[in-house]
Formats: structure tokens, C-alpha cells, sequence
């Protein structure tokens, strides 16, 4: 019983670490399209000049 109980805690340990993984790159994605879109916008309004 105890040792059932340590292996589901660590694999929801494991579990929770892996979604807080995906959660940030999948931030990290998001701000990267964002970003690009927005500068995107600002080369057309002109307002960044390259």
C-alpha cells in the first residue's frame, strides 16, 4: 500500500512538472506569434523602421 501510494505521488509529481513545462513553452509560443504580429503592424503603420 505505501509503496502504490509513493509511486502515484511521484507520478503525479512527474505529471504536474510536464504540464507546467507544456505551459510555459506554450506561452513562450504564443508571445513569440504575438510579437511578430506586432511588428508586423508596425512596419506597416511605419512606425518601426528597419
Amino acid at each position: 500500500m505505501g509503496k502504490l501510494e509513493y509511486m502515484l505521488k511521484d507520478a503525479f509529481s512527474l505529471l504536474w512538472k510536464l504540464g507546467l513545462i507544456i505551459l510555459v513553452v506554450w506561452v513562450i509560443v504564443w508571445f513569440m506569434q504575438k510579437g511578430t504580429v506586432l511588428v508586423d503592424q508596425g512596419k506597416e503603420h511605419g512606425f518601426i523602421h528597419r
